[in-house]
């Protein structure tokens, strides 16, 4: 891990007084995330009630969990959702913070303490998915883990998908990435 994370961490914990909570508050996880995805200009995955269902139904069938970074009094001020299972690689699927408190490393904190609490439960490895933005490329490989792009094809059942995936594959990585977002916007209406 970067020096300056390991800090940053440090002083979450010794300073800032943070403390990391692994619980069902969706209320918090919704706020942040929306927060998150508001800076950026882009809507939540699913209306808040059918995400809270989603999460819930997930929690309950033991393979997701709700973590957070909390300050003293206990407002979350990051959060995430972990999902798990049998396989020994655990995936935060999605996150957000309170950008009132960006400089503070809570962020970090939540990660790092996220990574110690699944392998204390026996996981050996964290996704922290995919993400086309190089601020977030960049945070995740201060830790120190190895970033590895990874798909998974099935052959195309036409010669016109199989050519529009080959095209796809000798684009530049982020060209990549617009077409995979175009692809799950859907057609335009």
């Amino acid at each position: 891990m970067e020096g300056n994370l390991r800090r940053l961490i440090k002083r979450c914990t010794e300073v800032e007084g943070l403390h990391f909570t692994d619980d069902g508050d969706f209320d918090s996880f919704f706020r942040l995330h929306s927060l998150t995805l508001g800076r950026r200009n882009v809507s939540t995955y699913l209306p808040e009630l059918a995400f809270r269902r989603f999460v819930e139904r997930l929690r309950t069938a033991g393979i997701a969990r709700l973590q957070h970074a909390r300050l003293p009094h206990g407002a979350a001020i990051a959060s995430q959702l972990v999902l798990f299972g049998k396989h020994p690689v655990s995936h935060t699927v999605c996150a957000g913070m309170d950008p009132e408190y960006s400089r503070l490393g809570a962020s970090a904190f939540l990660r790092w303490r996220g990574f110690e609490t699944l392998a204390g439960l026996g996981y050996q490895a964290n996704d922290l998915t995919d993400a086309a933005l190089n601020s977030v490329t960049h945070f995740k490989s201060q830790f120190g883990g190895s970033l590895e792009t990874a798909f998974v094809l099935k052959a195309p059942p036409s010669q016109r998908a199989r050519q529009a995936i080959g095209d796809a594959l000798r684009l530049p990585r982020s060209a990549v990435s617009r077409l995979i977002r175009a692809f799950r916007r859907g057609p335009p209406s």
